[in-house]
């Protein structure tokens, strides 16, 4: 699973895999639902072996076999951190979380903590 922040880096990142040869779908909460369920549905069933997805695809998806998460940039929470890594795995056998990030993906995180805090003093 790749996991990204836009509805448009899905579609991006995941022509871009399909061009490497590697069966990818993109995923996001702004497709129909039957689409939705058809990347699903080939993904659970493995002929799609790559599915790019903003966090619309957590809820209701549980693979055992996945060997890696990818995290195209930070994600928003510590705890959709903990969730997203967590789907690779669950069988128990060896798997990878990747986390990939910019100096400017930490700039704005700082500053998002920063104003967390700030709010949290009011």
């Amino acid at each position: 699973i790749v996991y990204v922040h836009k509805r448009e880096e899905t579609t991006m990142i995941a022509r871009a895999i399909s061009k490497a040869g590697i069966s990818a779908r993109a995923y996001h909460g702004g497709l129909k639902k039957n689409e939705r369920i058809d990347v699903q549905d080939g993904w659970s069933n493995g002929t799609i072996q790559v599915a790019v997805a903003t966090v619309a695809f957590g809820m209701g998806i549980d693979r055992h076999c996945v060997r890696y998460v990818v995290h195209w940039c930070l994600p928003k929470t510590i705890e959709g951190f903990y969730q997203e890594a967590g789907r690779a795995g669950r069988d128990g056998q060896a798997s990878h979380s990747l986390l990939y990030y910019s100096p400017d993906d930490v700039g704005k995180f700082k500053y998002l903590i920063r104003m967390q805090s700030n709010s949290s003093k009011n």
